[in-house]
């Protein structure tokens, strides 16, 4: 059992708790202790995170190129299925070929990618000898039933017409090469090679998957034989391989049916010229044994060549290679639909090893059982079960429930299942979504639930355009983690979603005292009320920690947000694709403006100044519990001289405004509306005393004060 270490460390005595998320293989660990422990004295406990999904079969490398390949083939199903709207019914009810032919291409490139991984596989030093070993097996297994699928399913002419025996003995020698190189080897350095034991079981092998030079070549070895009828047999069989017509070279069918029909006499007259042979072999000076021997091995070609089911039956090895040999020695006229009765045939002799998943998987597909290979193929990879699912899906053969019924179909299970699978890789979770959205309605609200899970404040390093960290010579661009949610959910129309994600930032950015962000992200949920509360917290700044600070919250809310109406030099309108948030949000139009009223200030356009603050306070837009506050910056502009900057109707408005919060409090005795608790923070902040409020009103008679001998100036002007 390993150990793991966690940090921080452990409280002393502590044991862990855990909490299981209901559809992630994830948990959460927290310390807890017995009943008859002391109460803990940790104020915060540590939350310790760990995922118990088992490591991924395939490499990441190849989980992104795939997912590549499976997005275009959804987006050429999709274009596919418009444009087959448009036509009449009667066509519609056919598979179209071409349709056939871009799947069977996807599925080429499959196993292309999986060809790629192969070679990274050897070159990886960090795996051991039975790591890549077996990793290597299962890639090359994966290969192999794509492979089988593309003949059985994904013809390359998008019919599956024509023979098809080549091409199924062409996947045999992939999927189980033999014969071994290796006795090759052996054989190829010995003087005699026939006296070896390996000689007739390697030939025989040689002669059923149709290696034809390599079997020409080693009979031409039995030329140096000291009998005369081994080289004349050698010779004969040399002959007939030579001549054996292949499906492969001819543009018709019945062509090479023809043609084959008379091979198949020669060899019938061959076997005739043979069995003189090994009559007068009696005659000759050799060992009986060896005399024997070499005639049966003779006979076995012979009759290999002549299509003897029992012959090709005993002579292989197992299924497989029966399955091979056979459409090319017995029925070399075998169709596609001919084989579920030459695969039952096959297996009342060599039945298939239920252990070996692989060749489970094989057989259903050959004999048409879709479902049971799709469940077989779950068993070894959730990458095989959800591609092949999704391949064999857009070609109609795969069963879809019953529109009745609340079931999720084959391939919607299968994608959701590697979807789940991939989430052991918090970086992949782009590509889980994009699977997940793709499995019906179950695996859209699964989607759902990964993009509110994603760590939204994390900053990655990707390709761009990419969906995972960069590789090495790719372009790499630093991106935020939510703008790729909010981009992927409202790629997906997953409204909700963008609104809540943007919400939650939102949040977090108000944390970290980031207000013009997270205004943003609120203008994209539509949340005004939020905006609110973010232009109030701004306020707060303001009174907390100053002008300055106040002035550089606002200035970090985008330009385009905080005036919608704001137009560029050239006259287009630097908003028009934005929401006009200060047409519908009073705070946020409150902010810019009281923002310009510093500028103007600082500027020195204190008329302009006066008339915007006065404006402000008198025409509603400014929050009451601001007002107190504002009052203080009218004094100056009321003290300016010679000019009087503000007129005497607005210094009349301005004393009603003050009345209007200082009223209240002259009646009652305290501040009922918490109109001067801004301010109270202000003045006793800056006079070190508690009572704010107390020290706010006496700022606030001054301010009086001043308005009135302000009002006396306009008078006698």
């Amino acid at each position: 059992m390993s150990t793991i270490p966690l940090f921080p460390p452990l409280p002393a005595g502590s044991t862990l708790s855990a909490t299981f998320a209901p559809s992630s293989s994830s948990l959460a660990l927290f310390p807890s202790k017995s009943s008859s422990s002391a109460p803990s004295t940790t104020a915060n406990p540590s939350i310790y995170f760990a995922s118990y999904a088992s490591p991924l079969l395939e490499r990441r490398e190849l989980v992104v190129e795939a997912f590549t390949l499976f997005g275009s083939l959804q987006k050429i199903v999709r274009d596919w299925k418009e444009e087959r709207s448009f036509r009449p019914q009667a066509l519609t009810d056919e598979l179209d070929p071409a349709l056939v032919q871009y799947v069977g291409r996807i599925s080429r490139l499959y196993r292309a990618a999986l060809v790629s991984q192969l070679a990274a596989i050897e070159k990886d030093d960090s795996l051991d000898a039975a790591e890549k070993t077996a990793s290597l097996s299962h890639h090359a297994n994966l290969h192999a039933i794509f492979a089988l699928t593309e003949i059985l399913y994904l013809p390359s002419d998008g019919l599956g017409e024509g023979v098809v025996g080549e091409e199924v003995l062409d996947w045999v020698n992939t999927v189980d090469r033999a014969p071994s190189a290796e006795d090759g080897r052996t054989l190829a350095s010995l003087a005699a090679p026939w006296e070896s034991p390996l000689f007739f079981p390697y030939l025989t092998t040689l002669v059923l998957r149709s290696h034809i030079l390599s079997t020409i070549s080693l009979l031409t070895t039995l030329e140096g034989h000291p009998s005369e009828f081994v080289p004349a047999l050698a010779g004969i069989l040399k002959e007939l391989l030579g001549s054996r017509p292949r499906s492969t070279e001819f543009e018709r069918e019945d062509e090479f049916l023809r043609r084959w029909r008379a091979w198949k006499a020669a060899v019938a007259e061959k076997t005739r010229e043979c069995e003189e042979l090994f009559a007068q072999a009696e005659d000759e000076d050799l060992d009986e044994d060896t005399r024997l021997s070499f005639e049966a091995f003779f006979r076995v070609v012979l009759e290999i060549l002549a299509g003897s089911q029992k012959r090709v039956l005993e002579a292989s090895e197992d299924w497989r290679e029966a399955l091979g040999a056979w459409g090319v020695w017995v029925n070399p006229g075998e169709r596609r639909e001919d084989l579920p009765g030459t695969l039952k045939l096959i297996l009342d002799h060599h039945p298939i090893d239920s252990t070996v998943n692989e060749e489970a998987v094989q057989s259903a597909l050959i004999v048409g059982d879709v479902v049971r290979a799709l469940q077989q193929s779950h068993l070894i990879s959730f990458f095989l079960s959800s591609h092949l699912s999704d391949l064999l899906y857009h070609i109609g053969v795969v069963p879809s429930p019953p529109a009745s019924l609340p079931t999720t179909g084959l391939r919607d299970y299968f994608l959701m299942s590697y979807a789940e699978e991939l989430r052991a890789d918090p970086e992949l979770w782009r590509i889980v979504v994009e699977y997940f959205c793709e499995a019906g309605e179950e695996g859209r609200a699964r989607a759902e639930k990964v993009l509110l899970a994603v760590d939204l404040d994390k900053v990655e390093v990707v390709a761009r355009e990419g969906v995972v960290p960069a590789g090495e010579g790719q372009e790499k661009v630093e991106r935020r983690t939510v703008e790729d949610v909010v981009r992927v959910a409202s790629q997906q129309g997953m409204g909700e979603v963008v609104e809540r994600v943007c919400k939650i930032y939102a949040e977090v950015l108000v944390g970290q005292k980031k207000y013009g962000e997270a205004i943003s992200f609120c203008v994209r949920a539509g949340d005004q009320k939020r905006i609110a509360r973010i232009a109030e917290r701004m306020l707060d700044e303001y009174v907390e920690n100053g002008q300055n600070s106040f002035i550089h919250h606002v200035d970090s809310i985008p330009t385009s947000l905080l005036r919608p109406r704001q137009r560029s030099e050239d006259g287009m309108d630097d908003g028009e694709d934005e929401p006009d948030i200060a047409a519908t949000n009073p705070r946020l139009e409150f902010l810019a403006r009281y923002r310009d009223f510093f500028a103007l200030y600082s500027r020195g356009e204190r008329r302009m100044a006066a008339e915007l603050l006065v404006l402000l306070l008198t025409s509603g837009i400014a929050p009451r519990r601001f007002w107190a506050v504002m009052f203080l910056d009218v004094v100056p502009l009321l003290q300016a001289a010679p000019e009087i900057l503000i007129p005497e109707s607005s210094t009349y408005e301005l004393l009603r405004c003050l009345e209007e919060i200082t009223s209240p409090i002259a009646v009652a005795g305290e501040d009922v509306y918490g109109d001067l608790v801004s301010l109270g923070k202000i003045v006793a902040k800056q006079e070190g005393e508690k009572e704010g409020v107390q020290r706010a009103l006496k700022q606030l008679s001054l301010v009086r004060g001043a308005l009135a001998v302000h009002l006396g100036r306009c008078c006698s002007a």
